[in-house]
């Protein structure tokens, strides 16, 4: 499922103990009550309350699936048999906010009018409390230039320049540092200034990272921008000696050159 963030905000209940989106819903809503007690007195005319009871309700509709996901059979069964049911809500594919806890469900209406889609509706009641989980979203990033094509001379284009993003997108950024192998990007990468909320390791190649995303951060990255360095070397430290990766036209920095 593509989830399209600020759009979609996934239920999925447990099953076979996995959780399962309920297929084709299309809306969702956790409702909070709080309950309060009045503790006003002979000392003002005004009222007071103290908390007490809390509780919550989720609702979901969507189109009617009778074998995707978790379907409206599925429903239906649960809510004959007044099982309790295991629920996740979130936004994202993987980590983020994640919503849960357990629920009875007390509706289940369906329809199919004459113009538009077979329809169901069903509301739950809280058991428990609602619990909140604040993890960490898996992705996978790659090197790539500015236009996130990937390096020519993957999977190993070192040495490279890397750089940061710029602001708050996705976008290139700030010059980071000079990486002649992969390890060279995951420490720089790692232990960039500006970085407060993100780690990548080693993926499937030299040119490929897995990235984790903390689940406040400001945007989920999608490559590791990078520059393929031909003007760059290793000098020796022999007068002008060195090692270059463009032998044809000679280019390397060194302290031997202007």
């Amino acid at each position: 499922m593509q989830v399209i963030q600020g759009r979609h905000f996934i239920l999925a209940f447990m099953k076979n103990g996995q959780p399962v989106p309920v297929c084709y819903a299309t809306d969702f809503t956790i409702q909070m009550q709080r309950d309060v007690k009045e503790r006003s007195g002979p000392q003002g005319k005004d009222r007071d309350y103290i908390p007490a009871y809390k509780g919550y309700t989720i609702t979901v509709s969507g189109v009617v699936s009778y074998i995707d996901g978790y379907s409206f059979i599925d429903l239906e069964d649960a809510f004959n048999s007044g099982v309790r049911l295991d629920w996740r809500g979130r936004d994202k594919d993987n980590g983020g906010v994640v919503h849960g806890g357990t629920v009875i469900l007390t509706n289940l209406a369906w329809a199919s009018p004459v113009r538009g889609d077979f329809s169901f509706e069903s509301s739950a009641i809280g058991c428990g409390p609602k619990t909140r989980e604040l993890l960490p979203t898996v992705s996978t990033v790659y090197l790539a230039d500015e236009n996130r094509i990937r390096l020519v001379g993957c999977p190993n284009p070192y040495p490279v320049s890397l750089f940061w993003y710029n602001g708050n997108t996705d976008t290139i950024g700030a010059f980071i540092g000079i990486a002649l192998n992969a390890d060279d990007v995951i420490s720089q990468y790692n232990n960039y200034l500006g970085n407060d909320y993100y780690t990548i390791t080693i993926g499937i190649t030299g040119c490929d990272f897995n990235l984790l995303s903390e689940w406040n951060a400001p945007f989920i990255p999608t490559v590791i921008f990078a520059e393929a360095a031909p003007s760059l070397g290793l000098w020796t430290g022999e007068d002008d000696e060195g090692i270059s990766n463009d032998q044809v036209n000679d280019n390397l920095i060194s302290p031997g050159y202007a």
